[in-house]
């Protein structure tokens, strides 16, 4: 025995119906249009917002990795930045003080004698 498998609406409505001679379109009927965020082909779809929102939201996801990876790799730089300099005031301070160091006078003075 053979069925045919009818995909049907858990709300109960219908996306289009001709109804006399009107289209009743559902609210949630879309259109997407873009690259696919898992295969990267080309999506042309229309169907229901809440089915399609899957696409959406893994599209979101990457977006937000991407910018979270961003950050992370600014902390990072901000963190080697940050350790270099401390490194080098301790050094000036194990060596007799801040004020024999070459960027005393900048310190001290703001100057850049």
């Amino acid at each position: 025995m053979t069925f045919k498998v009818v995909k049907t609406c858990p709300l109960g409505g219908k996306c289009q119906e001709v109804v006399g001679d009107e289209v009743h379109i559902c609210e949630w009927f879309t259109r997407i249009q873009g690259a696919h965020p898992q295969t990267g082909e080309n999506v042309d779809e229309e169907g229901c917002a809440i089915r399609l929102n899957l696409l959406v939201s893994l599209d979101s996801t990457k977006a937000q990795d991407r910018a979270t990876n961003t950050l992370n790799e600014g902390a990072q730089f901000f963190k080697k930045v940050l350790t270099h300099a401390t490194d080098n005031a301790a050094g000036r301070i194990r060596n007799g003080g801040a004020e024999h160091g070459p960027a005393a006078g900048h310190i001290a003075s703001g100057s850049a004698d």
